[in-house]
């Protein structure tokens, strides 16, 4: 399981540190959706610096930015 954390954390990261601590927290505090949430990020394209926007874009309020994956649609494969 701390492998697949880890290849996770690079992923969607990118190895920006506000990524990296986004994703840790979300982790911390959303662990049962946690898998979901990273989905729809890579989904999303915010990975990376663009990761650390959409925090910013939220206020730095976790609990805005995961309302906003709950609720946020994945365009499809045809859009």
């Amino acid at each position: 399981m701390e492998e697949f954390i880890y290849t996770v954390l690079l992923t969607v990261s990118q190895g920006n540190p506000g990524a990296i601590t986004v994703v840790n927290e979300l982790l911390r505090k959303c662990p049962g959706e946690f898998v979901d949430f990273m989905d729809k990020l890579v989904s999303l394209s915010l990975v990376g610096s663009e990761l650390w926007v959409k925090y910013k874009d939220c206020g730095k309020d976790l609990d805005r930015l995961a309302d906003f994956l709950r609720t946020a649609s994945v365009p499809s494969a045809t859009e």
